[in-house]
């Protein structure tokens, strides 16, 4: 697969292709682990999508998303906009994760999104949530991650600016991760935490996965 996928309209060009490999969500600080699809015992609502040939329990938002491969369900995205999906249920302390892959345009951001009461709006964004985002960056460049609080009229509140970090795998697998107890969050990059801190919002919400795309002039 190359490593820009494009489409051209207008004598401009889309960039990029987010391919989504796992989706996990265990409920709770001791919650057992999750079965494929389902709930895991005590631990209920919890659930693990490998997206082998379906996605049970999620809803495409926007943009076109497909089953290509081994376990990948992929985006080319929305010229200017953003493709999200949201998973079915409203969580309130849990740990979830999510291992992507973000194929062209470097800088746009690619999205765990969390505490969601997802409404669509001009630019399809989630309305309120919280988004903990990371991006490729250019060659010689560290990634870099964010968070924002989204407030419910659509509002962007920063949480974390957007800050360089070596715990990004450019052009790479990477597993973002936030663990949530109460408003209190922790936010993961394969592995390592990059940033902790109480947020202010709605105390359940839907998870999801959203990608930005921007067009540039060939």
């Amino acid at each position: 697969m190359s490593r820009f996928l494009q489409s051209t309209t207008q004598g401009m060009r889309r960039v990029g292709a987010m391919l989504l490999l796992v989706a996990l969500l265990a409920v709770g600080a001791a919650a057992a682990a999750p079965a494929a699809d389902g709930p895991a015992g005590r631990a209920a609502g919890s659930f693990q999508s490998g997206f082998n040939v379906h996605h049970n329990g999620w809803t495409v938002l926007t943009g076109s998303w497909e089953h290509a491969g081994s376990a990948v369900f992929r985006t080319d995205g929305v010229a200017e906009a953003r493709a999200s999906i949201v998973r079915t249920g409203a969580y309130e302390d849990f740990s979830y994760e999510i291992r992507v892959k973000r194929l062209g345009c470097a800088t746009c951001a690619n999205t765990l999104v969390v505490r969601s009461r997802p409404a669509a709006n001009t630019e399809n964004d989630f309305a309120p949530a919280l988004f903990f985002s990371y991006t490729n960056e250019a060659p010689g460049e560290d990634g870099m991650f964010s968070v924002f609080r989204i407030k419910p009229g659509g509002a962007w509140i920063v949480v974390k600016g957007w800050t360089h970090s070596t715990a990004i795998a450019k052009g790479g697998w990477n597993v973002l991760k936030v663990e949530a107890e109460g408003n209190s969050f922790r936010f993961y990059i394969n592995g390592t935490k990059v940033w902790q801190g109480t947020v202010a919002g709605p105390s359940a919400g839907r998870v999801g996965i959203s990608m930005y795309t921007d067009w540039y002039l060939p």
